[in-house]
């Protein structure tokens, strides 16, 4: 499970760099149903909440930054 939850985390990071998604469709599309789950999840796996991550790689870095820091 831990490693299914990297893959879809790490498949998260790639459709929020440099998109306008919505964090709830991103969630839905890695396969999240719950927003709160996904969130949780992403803090134990990127160790900052998605909204963090967007800020720090999504719009500072170059668009082949990597998804985990």
């Amino acid at each position: 499970i831990a490693f299914l939850n990297q893959v879809r985390i790490h498949q998260a990071c790639q459709r929020m760099k440099g998109q306008r998604l919505r964090l709830k469709e991103v969630a839905l599309a890695v396969g999240y149903h719950d927003y709160g789950h996904f969130n949780r999840q992403f803090r134990r796996v990127m160790g900052c909440s998605p909204e963090q991550w967007i800020h720090r790689f999504s719009e500072s870095a170059p668009r082949d930054a990597p998804a985990f820091p």
